[in-house]
């Protein structure tokens, strides 16, 4: 709940700031698109059940940035908005189907007066018509919870012809609920999709900065994060687990930052689980510490990082993975503090969800 809470509280702190020109309709798009593609099961047996291919409908709402700052022009000029957004989820039966409001944005690779190569991500809550039940729906092996966390990743090219325009490329989407209800295997499909969009009001020109050349900076980060997970043993108890994390960064160029550091973890759900599976449990077992890479986008405050851990020293003893991995989004408040939230995860098995604050040294 508090991650859900967190995220809708960050969805309506970033729309605060996308309609900010001088008019509503100024650079407003709307857009509809068609999906199809198939489901891709984290494990096999999933296989079994996702046994028809996606379809979705999705409608939105886009404004595309016209340089009011250095970081709007380095961009390409990028696009942000809000998505509504219809799906299947490859069984109707057992799986249902999902809708799901997003927060998108969108970032131009190749920006021309008439063609454009973009990335865009968004992020939002999902609305699931079905869950698992152990007697009523016992095939959905996949979700637990109706409400759920919708992450998507799309590239795709588009085709302006001044007020219509048309676009078509290739998304990966995710649905799950971050491990805080059983089961969460979660649910992934990549799809191929095309569509149109019409700009509703009128075109502002885009404004032209000289940019000034990147200074390299080196900085330091401690963080201090909470998460809470289930096990997967579809109990209702709900284990808290704290880290600590230090970290030193630079920026390589303007919007682009990497950086190395260390983790300590601490999973207060280990002893629970070493003594389901009737193994010996350890104090130090709930520990795990180890080293990553990471590395981040910069946008304005806004930080979006990735990161590739390996355990060292202190390793979990219930997956005995040797590789962990985190999805970050960060908010600088100021030139010293940061908030965020994070996903934890072993490669593609979602493990906790974690809010944070860090402390920042230059």
């Amino acid at each position: 709940m508090v991650l859900r809470c967190l995220l809708a509280g960050i969805l309506v702190l970033v729309l605060s700031g996308v309609f900010a020109q001088d008019k509503f309709s100024d650079n407003l798009r709307i857009m509809v698109n068609y999906h199809y593609g198939f489901t891709l099961p984290e494990y096999t047996f999933v296989s079994h059940v996702a046994n028809d291919n996606v379809q979705g409908f999705e409608v939105a709402l886009m404004k595309e940035r016209y340089g009011r700052d250095e970081f709007e022009q380095a961009y390409g000029y990028p696009e942000n908005g809000v998505s509504l957004f219809f799906t299947s989820l490859g069984n109707n039966d057992a799986l249902g189907q999902a809708v799901a409001v997003n927060y998108l944005f969108r970032l131009h690779f190749v920006s021309r007066p008439h063609f454009r190569v973009f990335n865009r991500m968004g992020i939002g809550l999902g609305y699931l018509t079905k869950t698992h039940h152990l007697t009523q729906n016992p095939m959905n092996v996949a979700i637990g919870s109706r409400l759920n966390i919708h992450y998507n990743c799309r590239l795709g090219m588009i085709y302006i012809l001044d007020r219509l325009a048309f676009n078509g490329g290739v998304t990966f989407d995710h649905f799950s609920n971050g491990n805080t209800a059983e089961p969460n295997i979660g649910l992934n499909y990549v799809s191929f999709y095309l569509g149109s969009n019409f700009r509703i009001g009128d075109k502002v020109e885009r404004v032209q900065h000289e940019l000034e050349k990147h200074k390299k900076t080196f900085y330091g980060e401690v963080i201090y994060s909470i998460g809470g997970k289930h096990t997967r043993a579809f109990t209702s108890d709900y284990y808290v687990t704290p880290s600590l994390a230090g970290e030193a960064g630079f920026s390589v160029r303007r919007g682009i930052h990497l950086g190395a550091g260390v983790d300590v973890f601490y999973d207060s759900s280990i002893k629970t689980q070493l003594e389901d599976l009737d193994k010996e449990y350890k104090p130090h077992d709930s520990f795990q510490t180890g080293i990553h890479l990471s590395q981040t986008i910069a946008y304005r405050k806004f930080r979006f990082t990735l990161q590739e851990g390996f355990y060292l020293g202190l390793t979990d003893p219930i997956n005995r993975k040797p590789l962990y991995n985190r999805g970050i989004l960060k908010y600088y408040v100021n030139d010293n503090w940061s908030v965020r939230i994070a996903m934890k995860s072993h490669l593609h098995i979602l493990d906790y969800p974690e809010i944070g604050v860090g402390y920042i040294f230059k």
